[in-house]
């Protein structure tokens, strides 16, 4: 029970911290001014990453094991979350739109470019993901040596809806926190979450 059931919550909070962004793209796009095109730099980057990265990190959690791998992986996904979040630091003034145009640009510190500040995000938002390709690496590494072959189905229906409650937290609670907070926290309160997780797995969980 502590395996699935940790490891289950862990992966769910990598769901929230990979979608976050997705959920609340159009409330950064607003404040920078960005296009459609724009953001989805920022998305496509992300993406990119994390289909390379599972060739890459498949032989190397094989080689660590899974519960390393998945500390390895939460405690990338933190801080990258982290730095994404602290991105804000760039706007001085949010872009003023008008009928879905962009009749005042945002004004960003110390005369950064608003190609730089793209390639920025893109860049955190690609780390980010090549931390998150550890995740479901590392859940199949240790579930199948606890698990007979015979439950491993039904174990793989548990983790599905485990892991779906994550991409739910990230497209519900994205916009709720917004109601409270300025955007970064979406991404500051999942980094947060994974930290606490990251405590608990190496506390409770066993290759």
């Amino acid at each position: 029970f502590q395996n699935w059931f940790f490891l289950g919550l862990m992966y769910g909070f990598f769901y929230m911290s990979r979608y976050n962004f997705s959920a609340v793209q159009g409330e950064i796009a607003a404040r920078f001014g960005w296009t459609h095109s724009d953001y989805s730099n920022v998305l496509s980057a992300g993406l990119f990453v994390y289909g390379c990265a599972v060739f890459l990190n498949g032989p190397l959690a094989d080689r660590i094991g899974g519960k390393r791998a998945i500390l390895i992986g939460a405690a990338g996904a933190a801080f990258f979350n982290l730095l994404f979040g602290l991105c804000n630091l760039f706007l001085v003034r949010s872009a003023t739109w008008q009928a879905g145009v962009v009749v005042e640009q945002a004004v960003l510190a110390d005369s950064i470019s608003k190609t730089s500040v793209i390639a920025t995000f893109a860049a955190l938002w690609a780390l980010n993901h090549y931390f998150q390709s550890f995740g479901a690496l590392s859940i199949v590494k240790i579930n199948a040596a606890w698990f007979h072959v015979r439950e491993r189905g039904s174990f793989a229906g548990i983790f599905g809806i485990m892991i779906q409650m994550g991409r739910w937290l990230a497209f519900s609670m994205g916009p709720f926190i917004l109601l409270f907070l300025p955007w970064q926290y979406v991404f500051f309160i999942p980094a947060l979450l994974l930290l606490v997780m990251w405590a608990t797995v190496y506390a409770k969980v066993e290759n």
